[in-house]
């Protein structure tokens, strides 16, 4: 999250996309001609409907934070992924010492009983070449 103050107002952005647009709030800073700058606002504004790139601005205006609203599928697409989250985080962790171990260790005890490991015996081979017959 960056935090920038443009024109009096704290403006938070989740991540500067490109160089360019950097580089055109750089030279909004500094003062750039008032007619450029409106240009580039409005490429900006293009480039982010265009990207769907949940490029976010937040503004803090007098102490509250404004917010894009947000559609009901979107609150519970994210409820339903924060719930997931909240899930996983409390499965019972292992050492990723003990698990290489214990995979090293099953794939020992079962190296028998896997065919790609080692092979089909040829009594049990459907496909193995048949023995001519010669008689004298």
């Amino acid at each position: 999250m960056v935090a920038v103050t443009f024109a009096g107002v704290l403006v938070q952005c989740a991540n500067y996309r490109t160089k360019e647009m950097r580089d055109r709030r750089r030279r909004r800073r500094r003062g750039a001609e008032t007619n450029k700058w409106k240009e580039e606002q409005e490429e900006d504004e293009d480039e982010r409907t265009e990207d769907n790139d949940k490029w976010v601005p937040t503004t803090i205006e007098g102490g509250q934070m404004s917010q894009p609203k947000h559609s009901q599928a979107q609150v519970e697409a994210m409820r339903v992924q924060a719930e997931q989250l909240r899930n996983e985080a409390q499965l019972p962790r292992k050492k990723i010492s003990e698990a290489s171990k214990d995979l090293i260790d099953y794939c020992e005890k079962e190296k028998v009983n896997d065919i790609l490991v080692s092979g089909v015996s040829d009594s049990h081979n459907p496909f193995q070449e048949k023995k001519s017959c010669i008689l004298l």
